[in-house]
């Protein structure tokens, strides 16, 4: 974007209320602080109804500062599409989840979140999703209004440098985890029995989630479960980059993983390190295509299993560190440059000509640190 000489503003919903002073300091970026969580959904409900208000005001407010809206997911997508329609001004769907099969919605709610995400969709100028496997969980999308960006990390190189990770024997086998701990779904809990039996794995995990205070009594429990709470995203790569194994369990009975699109594939490219994932998500099906890592049933003692022949095995688990990081040298080291300063931005040059500005106004909800 900057390169691009395209000016933009983030409009987004501090639920910590943390960054109140810093953020409104910072003229491209206007920031809701409401305090909020998932616990209670019927007040959650209601402050994203708040914040939703807050965004089309806004929007509709500043309209002629703005050539192009740029909305991520369909929490923030329904007001931009509003805003869209009474101001003329182009607007982009950015869809990082399939908004019903990731919350778990049934019934009549999911009904009513599948419509508006198909409503949002045929009013969009652009749509955009991280992985062609999406394509099956949503209404029909123009392919002349697609554009697919994976969750590709924007860093050159990796955030330290140190051989392909692997560990040396005699040394404890070093398993991490980056991102939302969610009960269930990403087999943290199987992960953690699984380490608590094996005295030559450690766990290190750093992320925030409903499961946190299971993870931290975990950890007191268990020396060799270690977390490290909530990280940036830079920061936990440089964590995770100590350890020898990159956790990403997609469990398949949660409705929105047989289309799972993680950061965390990626992220074990980056860094060139095994992945331990789940067998047939995508990024199970992956790794066990290219030889980067293990994709296990969904149970303990398939994670056991895995983990103990990567003991037995650390020149294997060398090779599978090397094949990841070739997979990312010829794949996806200049990815985010082709993708992003290229089809991305000249996506949005066509849009804005017709526009008064070159300005971009992008409504997004603002998480805690390491919580994706």
């Amino acid at each position: 974007m900057h390169k691009s000489k395209i000016e933009n503003q983030v409009i987004d919903w501090d639920r910590s209320a943390k960054g109140k002073n810093a953020r409104r300091a910072d003229s491209s970026r206007r920031t809701f602080i409401l305090p909020a969580t998932y616990g209670n959904k019927f007040i959650f409900a209601l402050k994203l109804a708040c914040f939703n208000l807050f965004l089309l005001h806004y929007l509709l407010i500043r309209s002629e500062k703005a050539a192009v809206i740029h909305a991520v997911d369909l929490e923030t997508a329904l007001p931009a599409m509003v805003a869209s329609k009474l101001t003329g001004r182009p607007f982009i769907y950015d869809i990082y989840d399939h908004y019903s099969d990731s919350r778990g919605l049934v019934g009549w709610l999911k009904k009513a979140a599948d419509w508006a995400d198909a409503l949002t969709i045929r009013h969009a100028n652009l749509v955009i999703i991280a992985d062609e496997c999406r394509l099956r969980q949503h209404a029909r999308i123009d392919p002349q209004k697609l554009l697919i960006v994976e969750n590709v990390p924007d860093i050159a190189r990796p955030p330290a440098e140190h051989p392909f990770a692997a560990h040396d024997l005699g040394r404890r086998l070093k398993v991490g985890y980056l991102g939302t701990l969610e009960p269930q779904f990403r087999g943290l809990e199987h992960l953690c029995a699984a380490i608590r039996k094996l005295p030559f794995v450690e766990l290190h995990i750093a992320g925030t989630g409903a499961l946190e205070p299971a993870i931290r009594r975990e950890a007191a429990a268990c020396s060799r479960i270690v977390f490290h709470g909530p990280q940036s995203h830079y920061s936990g790569l440089k964590l995770m980059r100590e350890c020898h194994i990159l956790a990403g369990l997609y469990y398949l009975t949660q409705p929105n993983h047989p289309f799972a699109a993680p950061n965390k594939y990626f992220e074990h490219l980056l860094l060139g390190m095994p992945m331990l994932t789940t067998k047939g998500s995508p990024p199970g099906d992956r790794v066990e295509k290219h030889i980067t890592g293990w994709a296990v049933s969904e149970d303990q003692e398939s994670i056991e299993a895995a983990l103990t022949e990567a003991n037995r095995n650390p020149e294997g688990c060398r090779e599978m560190g090397r094949n990841a990081n070739r997979l990312w040298q010829r794949q996806y080291a200049d990815y985010c440059e082709q993708m992003i300063s290229g089809n991305y931005v000249a996506a949005l040059q066509r849009m804005m000509r017709s526009g008064a500005s070159n300005k971009i106004q992008s409504p997004v909800k603002q998480f805690p640190a390491g919580q994706k």
